[in-house]
């Protein structure tokens, strides 16, 4: 196997339990990351772009939410006989993924001189 694709399972070793029926597949090949982790990755991705695009803070209140369904479903399988399915871990994988790009965003916003305000500090003071 060529080392880019031992170097993306290996990270994929590190992160992710790979369990085979967790997990999805791509031309006979399993993905490096369970399902759950796929939709956490594009949720990242989705969040972060939201973020950069709109420019719009949530409430932490808010992007704490999104992550109360994988941790439901995640909580339920490990206490219960219950099991998801690969589409519901890809679901709430990717709405706290969302919740965690958006709040990312907003931390990197704030490091790089953001202001905590949605308007620009020149209309906050009264200066324009």
């Amino acid at each position: 196997v060529p080392w880019p694709q031992r170097a993306v399972y290996l990270i994929g070793d590190v992160n992710c339990h790979q369990q085979a029926e967790r997990s999805y597949e791509l031309n006979g090949n399993q993905l490096p990351v369970c399902a759950r982790d796929v939709g956490l990755l594009l949720g990242l991705v989705l969040g972060m772009g939201a973020f950069m695009f709109f420019r719009r803070r949530i409430g932490w209140l808010w992007l704490g939410l999104l992550l109360v369904p994988m941790a439901v479903d995640g909580g339920l399988q490990a206490i219960s006989s219950y099991e998801s399915n690969n589409m519901i871990r890809t679901v709430t994988g990717a709405l706290a993924g969302t919740g965690i790009g958006l709040g990312a965003g907003v931390l990197i916003d704030r490091f790089f001189g953001g202001t905590d305000d949605p308007v620009g500090p020149a209309e906050v003071h009264g200066q324009q």
